[in-house]
Parts: structure tokens; sequence; C-alpha cells
């Protein structure tokens, strides 16, 4: 039904722009880590530049409406649990990389982006904070969160060293080229 499309493609946008929400915080983060290393894309204006981008997916996010996101948190909590678990039992070094300090920002994100979803006016949202308020409310949260990530960075050196380990891969090819190109033949 049409419903039930228009569901998935808010679902799908709302998920589309929490992954988006990331790469502001990455440049903003790797411009001072690694001033020198070449990258395929930028973003004007700076850090102020990266403020905005990361504004605009988290307003397109909260846009989706509680409805989309009360669904859309309970299933990104549920693969983060599995993932935790599955990598505490298979991969120990690598679940201590969960927990490090420049992870901390994640989750007051997702939990004041879930909150303030929730007061909005949108998708069947509380309607606690109006529309235009909501915009000042959401701008804020975006500089503290973008701080947040930005202050919890890892330091240079172990990002040049993450950096180095991801140089020994090969990322001209991606799994689905192989499946795309092997169901071809």
């Amino acid at each position: 039904t049409l419903t039930a499309w228009k569901e998935l493609v808010n679902f799908q946008t709302l998920a589309m722009f929490i992954a988006y929400a990331v790469g502001p915080i990455s440049l903003c983060s790797l411009r001072d880590q690694l001033p020198n290393l070449e990258r395929p894309f930028t973003i004007p204006g700076g850090k102020f530049g990266c403020l905005l981008v990361f504004y605009a997916c988290s307003l397109w996010s909260w846009w989706n409406g509680w409805d989309t996101f009360k669904i859309t948190m309970l299933w990104l909590l549920a693969g983060y649990v599995i993932f935790v678990l599955h990598t505490a039992y298979t991969a120990k070094s690598s679940a201590r990389a969960l927990f490090t300090p420049s992870t901390f920002w994640i989750f007051p994100y997702f939990l004041g982006i879930t909150l303030l979803s929730k007061l909005s006016t949108y998708g069947n949202g509380m309607g606690v904070i109006p529309i235009g308020i909501d915009l000042i409310v959401y701008f804020i949260f975006s500089l503290v969160i973008l701080s947040m990530a930005y202050e919890s960075r890892l330091p240079r050196q172990e990002c040049e060293k993450m950096v180095q380990n991801m140089n020994q891969y090969d990322f001209s090819e991606s799994v689905w080229v192989g499946i795309h190109f092997h169901w071809a033949q």
C-alpha cells in the first residue's frame, strides 16, 4: 500500500541521514589530526561548514517524525547490541575499541536525537518544541554534539596508525562489485 511505501521511504531516509551525520564529524576531526591527508571530498567553511552539514543531516532526520524515529532507533539499538556481543565474543581486542573516549559522543547523540524527536511536532511527537523554536534547539544540540565528538577525537598518532593500517587494503573493488560481476556471468 501507499502508506507502507511511505513508511519504508521515511525509514530509509532517516537511516541515511543518521549515517551521513558521521561525515562532517570525521572531516572536522581529520582536518586537525591529518591536515595533509588527501581527501576525496571537502566541506567548505572549515569547522562551521561541518557544523552546518551536521545540523542539516540532523534536521532531515528529525523531520521524518517520531513514528519513524522510534522504530529506527529500536532497530539501531538491536543492531548495536548484536554487534557488541559478537565483537566481544569473537575479537576481544576489537571490542575494547568500541568503548574508547572517542566514541562516547555517540550515546548522547542517539539519546538526544531520539528525545528531541519525541518532543517535536513531527510524526506524532508530543509537540512540546514548537516549529521555529525547534530549529534553534536542534542547532544548539548539533553544536554540543559536534563539539563533544571533536574534543573526544583520537590523538593524532593513533589516527595516523589507523590510516596506515587502512592503506594495506584495496578498496577499488567492493563486495557488491564482486557479487554483481559474478551474477552477470
